[in-house]
């Protein structure tokens, strides 16, 4: 080999001299120094003159074009270095089509490589970098330039690319705001959570991001995950199982590239404990009429509120920060129950007072409490006692409410509103509303009764009831003498008949008001053992009861000025008296239902049927509207029998249907 020998690199030759020293022999040159040789230079950029440059720098304009490697559909040459400039009007992006892509396939595109930037040069943001074969794709800039740079290395070379380019007008959007931004949140422990970031206005070519504390955020966590939905533009931050290291500031940060434009948004997320009771209340063994005072304690971020219940009624503690004190008098069993709520999580615990009724002195004592089991003198037994049958109890309420709840309520009503809805007609002999007014009457006083001896049989004076045994004696007695004035009515037309209305009306709306209040602290008397819910249901009844006496007091007065008109307008001599605290009207021997009293002389009874049947058209549709309220009184009146009874019935001892 002579001294200067060549290196042929594509259609460009170098001359290279052999170094000094080799001259005295030939010098052998292998493949591998050759290729080491030309990588060293290619990396001093010495070998940018061997490299094809006839696609290098070109510049392609307009609002379509095409490109191409070098040679294709051919091999491209190697050592190939291609650079495209492709620019668009402005107020347009540009598509790029690539229909055929077949590169030398090398990891992470080292070998020969096209890579494609949205912007005039290399230093522009990358979009792309692409090699080996892919199917037909498109990339899209976001503004009107693209620059192209495609390189092939020495070995391998393969078809290239074909591409068109078109230029696609930019509809330019609104600046994008947040529709809904990020909030300062609180969530509990061990929940799952939600964050969501919403855009509106802006283009479609949106990209969402998320960070926590400053710090980027993958797509996906070991215990959240991101979530973006562009055509709505919106975003989500999952999080599960949350866990107090999850507390933080979080960003949702939005890129338009359309306009290039970026907004973000921060929030503060704060983890939550929910409440627990770290102590409950312990069992207490108590003698009666002692003080018990138990405690309970709590933790949980926010300070939980701590409350009581004793034999399911709410009771009024105390509480400093995570603890919790009640005092109570014992006298009974209870069961008492400690919670606390802070709004993430609520915690309760459940301990027994079990009361004992004093030591055994020695001396004989009458103790409060009975057996119900037979004894015999001469043999020793253990007993087991109970504080009052609770079956009497129950039977003795729902008698008591039977009978004023619902047979008196209905029958008061009939006698006050009713008498001319059912016109002459008769039933067992008497007029309908009277025979309904004395069955119903009659069934309360004997429900009464029967209710008040269940409660004494075998029993005694319960100071413990309060007011409602003294009340309830009361009604027992008015209720008992009802139907003895009842038997010693008058007649109608009696000079003296007055005299017994009032005092009947005045006994019955005494006894039925006093019933209806004892019922009212029957439900609080504590052998009864029920909750809240019976008093609500008597609220209930109550407030139906007063609607039902207002409105039909309203069709009473506004029937007898229509009566009194028509009386009046008429061109005969009539003498009529008037007497206003009268609810019903007679005309002869003529009730008319719901007004005052009418008297007139016997010569013009002819006349009096006559004005008998123009009163009744008149108040025809009052006794159409009093029907409707009737309908509306018993049906309320049966349901708050049926909830009270059955509520009476499903209470526990010493403890009411809805404790714990």
């Amino acid at each position: 080999m002579p001294d200067d020998f060549e290196v042929e690199i594509n259609t460009a030759t170098r001359k290279r001299k052999a170094p000094e020293a080799d001259k005295t022999k030939k010098p052998k040159w292998k493949s591998g120094e050759i290729e080491t040789l030309i990588d060293e230079l290619e990396k001093q950029s010495c070998l940018w003159d061997f490299f094809d440059g006839r696609c290098k720098d070109q510049r392609l304009s307009g609002k379509t074009g095409s490109l191409q490697t070098p040679n294709y559909p051919d091999s491209y040459p190697s050592h190939s270095r291609c650079s495209w400039h492709v620019q668009v009007p402005v107020g347009y992006k540009i598509k790029l089509q690539f229909y055929h892509f077949l590169l030398e396939k090398t990891y992470m595109c080292t070998g020969d490589v096209l890579k494609i930037y949205d912007g005039t040069s290399h230093s522009a943001e990358p979009l792309g970098t692409y090699c080996g074969a892919i199917n037909p794709f498109r990339v899209e800039s976001t503004a009107s330039n693209l620059f192209l740079d495609f390189k092939s290395d020495r070995s391998l070379n393969y078809a290239g690319f074909n591409a068109t380019f078109s230029a696609v007008a930019i509809h330019l959007a609104r600046p994008m705001t947040f529709a809904r931004t990020l909030l300062n949140s609180s969530a509990g422990l061990g929940n799952n959570f939600q964050l969501l970031c919403h855009i509106k206005d802006g283009s479609a070519n949106l990209r969402f991001s998320w960070t926590k504390n400053g710090v980027k955020m993958g797509k996906n966590g070991a215990r959240y995950n991101i979530e973006s939905d562009l055509g709505s533009k919106i975003s989500y931050l999952f999080l599960s199982n949350v866990s107090q290291s999850d507390s933080g500031v979080y960003g949702c940060f939005a890129r338009d590239f359309d306009l290039k434009k970026n907004i973000s948004a921060y929030g503060t997320l704060v983890v939550k404990v929910p409440a627990v009771v770290d102590e409950g209340p312990s069992a207490v063994n108590v003698n009666v009429g002692n003080q018990v005072l138990l405690k309970c304690r709590s933790s949980g971020d926010p300070v939980p509120k701590m409350s009581w219940q004793v034999n399911g009624k709410p009771m009024k503690g105390t509480q400093t920060k995570f603890n919790s004190e009640l005092k109570i008098k014992a006298m009974e069993d209870a069961v008492v129950n400690c919670s606390a709520d802070n709004g993430f999580g609520m915690d309760w615990r459940t301990a027994k007072v079990t009361v004992h009724y004093g030591d055994i002195t020695g001396k004989p004592t009458i103790h409060p409490k009975t057996s119900k089991d037979l004894v015999r003198s001469t043999e020793v037994e253990t007993l087991d006692a109970e504080a009052v049958n609770s079956k009497k109890i129950k039977a003795h309420g729902s008698l008591m409410v039977i009978a004023w709840i619902g047979f008196a309520s209905v029958g008061i009503f009939m006698a006050r509103y009713m008498k001319g809805a059912f016109h002459e007609k008769e039933l067992l002999g008497t007029k309908i509303w009277f025979t309904f007014h004395r069955s119903l009457l009659f069934l309360t006083v004997l429900f009464t009764l029967v209710s008040m001896v269940v409660i004494f049989y075998e029993g005694h004076w319960s100071a413990g009831a309060g007011a409602h045994a003294y009340i309830g004696i009361v009604v027992f007695v008015l209720s008992v003498i009802q139907p003895f004035m009842a038997l010693m009515r008058p007649n109608p037309g009696a000079e003296r008949r007055y005299i017994f209305d009032w005092a009947h009306r005045g006994v019955g709306l005494t006894c039925f008001f006093m019933a209806v209040m004892n019922v009212f602290l029957g439900i609080r008397v504590s052998g009864a053992n029920l909750d809240d819910t019976p008093l609500y249901i008597m609220i209930v009844y109550a407030v139906g009861v007063a609607g039902v006496i207002v409105f039909s007091e309203y069709l009473s007065l506004k029937n007898g000025d229509r009566v009194a008109y028509v009386a009046a307008s008429k061109d005969v001599e009539v003498t009529v008296e008037y007497i206003a605290s009268c609810t019903d009207k007679f005309i002869g021997e003529a009730m008319i239902f719901g007004g005052c009293l009418f008297r007139v002389p016997v010569q013009f009874t002819g006349y009096h049927l006559k004005l008998r049947q123009l009163i009744i058209i008149d108040v025809w549709d009052s006794i159409a509207s009093r029907m409707l309220v009737f309908g509306f009184l018993v049906i309320l009146v049966f349901s708050a029998v049926v909830a009270l009874v059955v509520l009476i019935a499903i209470a526990g001892n010493g403890r009411s249907p809805g404790s714990r």
